[in-house]
């Protein structure tokens, strides 16, 4: 990546998948249904998991790695979400996670069909 970075070369899409600057690549014809599935997932899971992993994104550092688990797991199992999440897997059928606002007290963006908004609590 420090290469990419320094020299500029271009790459193809298969360069991009091994180096795993892209995680897929879809067919332009296809990019719109393929982007609504995946908002239709992310609309579907918990917005608490999804903030404090975003927040994770932004720190793990190779050497801090133990530290950002330990984020996660003391920040996630006290959440609203996390009981129904669990109570969910448990009883075997889909979660209804609700608003962030009964979760963990940190700047996040919620996700609702059609928009994406910044909230601050």
């Amino acid at each position: 990546m420090h290469q990419l970075v320094m020299l500029g070369d271009t790459f193809d899409t298969q360069q991009a998948l091994a180096w795993w600057i892209v995680h897929e690549v879809v067919a332009k014809e296809q990019l719109e249904d393929h982007v609504q599935a995946i908002c239709a997932r992310l609309v579907a899971r918990s917005p608490a998991a999804l903030a404090v992993g975003k927040r994770l994104m932004r720190m793990i550092e190779p050497q801090a790695l133990d530290i950002a688990h330990e984020f996660a797991a003391s920040v996630c199992k006290g959440t609203a979400d996390a009981r129904e999440g669990v109570a969910a897997f448990r009883e075997k059928r889909p979660a209804n996670y609700r608003d962030i606002q009964d979760n963990a007290a940190f700047p996040h963006t919620v996700i609702r069909p059609g928009k994406a908004t910044n909230k601050q609590r």
